[in-house]
């Protein structure tokens, strides 16, 4: 396994959603520290640990531990998932309207 790998791979992730260690570690429900072991591949992490961090980066286990997904999912769609997930059922349907507007019309 390689850790160097994986922690480089959480800590882009991190980074891309503009979130400090700090953040990440209370998200996850571990150390600051613990975070920045992990990040430099100084340290494994449990598997409830790996679980939530998945879940807080919006990224798969499978790209954590291998830099591959194991469903077809791109960055764009983990956008939308980060952008909605706090929208009311009125907001979500207003956003579905508008994409639904706009692919109309990119397809005319």
């Amino acid at each position: 396994m390689d850790y160097n790998a994986i922690g480089e791979r959480i800590r882009n992730e991190r980074i891309h959603l503009n979130l400090t260690q700090q953040q990440l570690a209370d998200m996850v429900g571990v150390g600051l520290s613990h975070i920045g072991y992990i990040e430099r591949g100084k340290r494994a992490c449990s598997i409830e640990t790996l679980n939530n961090l998945s879940n807080a980066l919006n990224i798969s286990i499978d790209y954590i531990l291998k830099g591959e997904n194991d469903f077809n999912i791109n960055s764009s769609h983990l956008r939308f998932q980060k952008i909605i997930q706090d929208c009311d059922d009125s907001q979500i349907d207003s956003i579905l309207e508008i994409i639904n507007i706009a692919v109309r019309l990119s397809s005319k």
